[in-house]
């Protein structure tokens, strides 16, 4: 009996140490119809996550959460999912809350039942148009000098031309400088100016490639990236910048890269090997742990180990999340003490999570 013991405590510890009892489902997730489908092809899409009075939002494309109708969004509070109205009428990619309400942005018609195109907004209880919304896709989402800014791949905001990006006041829409010449990705608010990075380049006094900021008055630099820039944050008083590149500045980076002192810089011995489809597209710092996430196998310390799209640097080292996850992370987000990653992907480690799992620090 004791050694029988003995090995179902050794088996805990091992299970435990390895990470594999790390990763749980976030109830049945999301999904495109009702029955479950362990096709990754077929797998419903969460594309974002925010955290809005107390309970997690995610957006993506699914009919299912947990197991009500859910039309592109729905909400996690901690022990169910609830539909957000009646959703919105086609994919949601970005999620911002602005003076008390939740933005949403996407590419879709109505929201709510509501003319409301590519973005609407949700005060809890019912949603609203953003003026006359935009064109096309919106993508971005970050508040800048309390203003909303929006970025995707549009040219008109409100009915006003604008290119890619564009502002709201809480009343109109208004532009944001001369914009990009292409459809922009991310959006983050880092040192007192607002960061945007995408595929694309900006002509307004200088030529920038796929990573730019703005002060308000005028576009400026931040680094010349051979591909996309698709994720931004802080860790620990750096900026981070993460996306589908190889090269910054012509040096070899790929995936993520930390800037100091205004020099793009890699983050340990980097992320895996380069390939066309291999990308970061999730950045979350938490406690001095800087996790991200996307489409990748591998990471680098000393040997070579598998990471599967989601990875986790403390500072010094690279560390896997377990076994990581079967498809893309496009989100991450600390909610109720927990990290969520969202994709689109049906298992993580070796639980089945469909388009979303959190794992416990």
């Amino acid at each position: 009996m004791k050694l029988t013991i003995f090995f179902l405590v050794l088996f805990f510890l091992l299970s435990t140490l390895s990470g594999k009892s790390q990763w749980t489902a976030v109830g049945a997730g999301v999904k495109l119809e009702e029955k479950a489908s362990a096709n990754i092809d077929a797998a419903a899409t969460i594309r974002a996550l925010a955290v809005y009075k107390g309970e997690l939002y995610a957006g993506g494309i699914f009919k299912i959460a947990g197991d009500k109708p859910a039309s592109n969004i729905a909400r996690w509070n901690g022990k169910e999912w609830n539909p957000v109205g009646s959703g919105t009428d086609g994919k949601v990619l970005s999620l911002c809350i602005y003076k008390d309400e939740l933005y949403v942005g996407g590419a879709f018609n109505q929201a709510g039942g509501i003319a409301s195109t590519n973005i609407a907004r949700w005060n809890g209880q019912s949603w609203s148009p953003v003026g006359e919304g935009t064109d096309s896709d919106v993508q971005a989402l970050s508040v800048y000098n309390n203003e909303l800014y929006a970025g995707g791949d549009f040219t008109e905001a409100g009915g006003i031309a604008v290119k890619n990006i564009a502002r709201w006041n809480g009343a109109a829409w208004l532009a944001a400088g001369h914009g990009t010449s292409n459809e922009l990705f991310s959006l983050a608010e880092v040192g007192g100016e607002l960061h945007a990075g995408g595929e694309m380049e900006v002509k307004d006094g200088e030529v920038v490639h796929n990573l730019f900021k703005w002060n308000g008055k005028r576009w400026a630099a931040e680094g010349d990236f051979d591909g996309e820039v698709r994720a931004l944050t802080v860790y620990n008083g750096k900026f981070i910048a993460g996306g589908a590149y190889g090269k910054v500045n012509d040096e070899p980076f790929s995936f993520v890269t930390v800037q100091n002192d205004k020099i793009w810089q890699s983050i340990g011995t980097g992320i895996g090997s380069h390939t066309p489809t291999h990308h970061v597209s999730a950045l979350l710092s938490v406690n001095n742990i800087l996790y991200i996430g996307g489409n990748f196998k591998s990471y680098f310390n000393d040997d070579h180990r598998e990471a599967n799209n989601v990875a986790q640097w403390d500072g010094t080292n690279w560390a896997n999340l377990g076994k990581g996850v079967n498809g893309d992370v496009y989100s991450l987000v600390l909610y109720n003490g927990e990290v969520y990653a969202a994709g689109s992907f049906t298992n993580a480690g070796e639980t089945a999570a469909f388009g979303i799992a959190k794992w416990k620090p």
